[in-house]
């Protein structure tokens, strides 16, 4: 009991001399001692992770994340802390045969990547433009979710806590190649995996989109190694999920967000001016598009007021007919085909008119109606991006990939072509130089769930920073005295958002947004970045990565069949729009995406909150030891203290 009373003392940050008069009074130990029993814990946790990162059955997967560089103590004010931290996360049900090196190695020999062409990478892509629907009535909610299940579900995941294991923190700067293969090997070394005794099965690890490309990168400078080790061949780089779906947020914001006194009723400015909303200090907006897709509704059932319609109208449709109803309108108006009815057709070329010919017939422009065509390309961006988080959400990582795969193409058409060339090599990993049941695996190992909920999946790269955010949290307490009032929580209920939906349900019905008016233009410009990915990528943009990515792949290999060159040379702008990473200045709070009763909702994390549930979690479990009992508790934040301290 004195340890644990210790151990929750040392989580509040409080003084010594909280533990000079404890320890006299048998209340704490003392804090030399507490110290060394926080080592202990680190030590059997240590342990722990070794027996199963080292266990030839088993399969797990690595997460990187990087500390905020600045100073985090008083005494070292102008120290700059550099480092890497990581987690290690136990894969549950997973056959430890379908991560062999050797099938890697024999997939790789096939060398299918040198012929990987444009219709071989969409039809990788097609077969997953899945058809869902949104149905307006609350009371079919939970039959909506089992229908999403049964539609759209590829492999979900059972619904249990995900067993971390916080690791060590190395020094080391990821920046530097040589430092971050240096930072691996110590990362392996802490669960067992060492040149002289390590397990024949590869363990994903990776972060973001910079991260998997340096590892990549690591693995083709190292295949001239005789050792299997050192090749990193148990290795199976990854591109975690979060952050690209915070690069593919970023990037729909920034194609139809639209100029600050847009008139034109699809952009997002539009409708934040009917709501009184400044331009995006946060990113959701998803009562727009709810409001587009009422609208819809409000057409197919000529009315006026969608509420007042299903307020009045006796019987309720069933369940059948919306369902019905809701396949229609999404093919109408958020598929690729609705924006091409609504925008194809270009000017004919001005001609002379001569006297024996009539004055010509009205052009293929007259036909075109640009503001449904973009509003299309927006519906169909939101309900591409809402079902990816939704699928994330609900545990299913292989639904997830299909969007995934969608909208690698639309990178490929914006300005974030890094995000199209790390997506690109996971494509190829995944569909080309993996088995169906390794691909399974490695998606598998790609999301977690922190407290085993219905819904609260998230991808690993989004654990690891919520560990890290948790850290910052415990270490800038640290010096401040635990007295006075409480910070405003960072948690409230979610308002009422009708009035919202009927403010721009009225302006949607004024302007006859889903109404299809030929010739009206509003907006110079028709972006559909789907659409342009695909041409960039039958210009060269495809053609390139191939030939970069196999130039100096494989070169060990016996059965490599170069491929030669095409000339055809793709555009070598690239911009670098896609780093996301935070910038200086105010600091960016985390905000994690759930399914709660078959919604999306977004809520930000208040990490001095977190930190005081730590710090009451730790109080329960501690008086629930009894002061004969060996020392056994999960250690992964007191590890990450130790380090910190």
């Amino acid at each position: 009991m004195p340890l644990a009373t210790g151990l929750y003392f040392f989580s509040c940050l409080a003084p010594v001399d909280l533990f000079v008069f404890g320890s006299r009074v048998g209340l704490t130990t003392p804090y030399n001692t507490t110290y060394k029993g926080m080592k202990a814990l680190a030590i059997g946790e240590g342990d722990r992770t070794r027996a199963h990162a080292s266990d030839a059955s088993t399969v797990g997967g690595m997460v990187y994340v990087l500390p905020e560089k600045q100073s985090v103590t008083q005494r070292n004010t102008g120290k700059i802390i550099i480092g890497i931290s990581a987690t290690y996360m136990e894969g549950s049900g997973i056959d430890a045969s379908v991560m062999c090196p050797e099938t890697k190695r024999a997939c790789l020999a096939k060398n299918l990547r040198a012929r990987l062409t444009v219709p071989k990478l969409l039809s990788f892509v097609l077969h997953a433009r899945g058809e869902s629907g949104s149905l307006p009535l609350g009371i079919y909610k939970e039959h909506v979710r089992m229908l999403a299940r049964i539609w759209l579900s590829k492999n979900p995941l059972p619904t249990e806590a995900s067993k971390l294991h916080p690791l060590g923190c190395s020094t080391r700067n990821e920046m530097r190649t040589t430092e971050l293969f240096a930072a691996m090997l110590e990362f392996l070394e802490q669960m067992g995996q060492t040149e002289d005794s390590y397990k024949k099965t590869m363990m994903t690890t990776g972060r973001d989109g910079l991260t998997h490309e340096k590892i990549v990168a690591i693995q083709d400078y190292l295949q001239f190694e005789s050792r299997e080790f050192r090749r990193l061949e148990t290795v199976q780089p990854v591109l975690l999920p979060w952050h690209t779906e915070w690069t593919a947020i970023i990037n729909l914001f920034q194609v139809h967000w639209g100029t600050p006194l847009s008139t034109d009723p699809f952009t997002l400015a539009f409708a934040a001016a009917k709501l009184n909303w400044r331009p995006p200090s946060n990113l959701k907006k998803d009562r727009i598009v709810d409001a587009n897709m009422l609208d819809c509704w409000r057409l197919y059932f000529k009315t006026d007021v969608i509420f007042a319609f299903f307020e009045k109208v006796d019987p309720i449709p069933n369940v059948e007919d919306l369902e019905r109803i809701a396949l229609n309108l999404h093919r109408a108006y958020s598929i690729d085909e609705a924006v091409h009815r609504a925008s194809s057709g270009e000017p004919h070329p001005e001609k002379k008119r001569t006297k024996n010919k009539p004055p010509l017939e009205p052009t293929n422009m007259h036909l075109v109606d640009l503001t449904a065509g973009r509003n299309a390309v927006l519906m169909r961006d939101v309900v591409r991006l809402r079902e990816w988080l939704y699928a994330e959400g609900e545990g299913d990582p292989e639904r997830a990939w299909e969007m995934t795969k969608l909208l690698a193409v639309s990178f490929a058409g914006s300005t974030h072509k890094k995000y199209l060339k790390y997506l690109l090599e996971m494509i190829v990993t995944l569909e080309l130089e993996s088995t169906p049941e390794m691909k399974s695996a490695i998606l598998q190992l790609s999301v977690a769930n922190l407290k085993g909920r219905e819904g609260g999946w998230a991808g690993g790269d989004f654990i690891q920073e919520y560990f890290n955010c948790l850290l910052k949290a415990v270490i800038r307490h640290k010096g401040a005295e635990d007295i006075g009032l409480n910070g405003h929580g960072g948690k409230h209920s979610h308002p009422d958002s009708t009035p919202d939906i009927r403010v721009l349900l009225e302006a949607y019905k004024s302007e006859q947004l889903h109404s299809y008016r030929p010739g009206r233009r509003i907006e110079p410009v028709m972006v559909d970045q789907y659409t342009d990915g695909v041409k960039a990528l039958q210009k060269g943009l495809l053609r390139k990565f191939v030939d970069q990515t196999t130039r100096t792949r494989g070169l060990m290999n016996p059965g490599r069949d170069p491929q030669e060159k095409d000339g055809m040379e793709a555009d070598d702008e690239e911009d670098d729009a896609d780093e996301t990473d935070e910038e200086e200045g105010e600091e960016a709070q985390l905000a994690v995406m759930e399914v709660v009763n078959g919604r999306l909702e977004m809520t930000r994390i208040n990490m001095e909150e977190e930190r005081e549930k730590l710090e009451k979690l730790l109080e329960e479990v501690g008086y629930e030891l009894d002061a004969s009992s060996d020392i056994e508790a999960s250690a992964g934040d007191a590890e990450d203290m130790d380090d910190a301290e």
